[in-house]
């Protein structure tokens, strides 16, 4: 993805990526320089305080992130989407 860094030294995060990391208006940024040579780098912008919710250990990957709300039960979440993918599949919410 490219992005064109404008006359004021901004650049715009397309909505896209602000949706999948939840940056909204007001967010902090931890922003990083890795240099490569004389003229090669690169610029890695982190939102402050997050980790990502999905990483990887050893060939699972798991959530290590934290729940949208205290009491959110998973387990019965995802029942829940299989009964109601099921009745919709079967004609039976139309």
């Amino acid at each position: 993805m490219e992005v064109k860094i404008d006359d004021y030294g901004r650049i715009v995060i397309p909505k896209n990526v602000r949706d999948r990391l939840s940056i909204e208006p007001g967010t902090v940024l931890e922003m990083s320089v890795e240099t490569e040579g004389a003229n090669g780098g690169a610029i890695t912008l982190r939102p402050k305080g997050q980790r990502p919710a999905l990483q990887w250990k050893g060939e699972l990957l798991v959530h290590s992130g934290e729940l949208a709300e205290e009491g959110f039960d998973v387990v019965e979440q995802i029942r829940a989407q299989r009964t109601e993918r099921a009745r919709r599949h079967a004609g039976l919410d139309e």
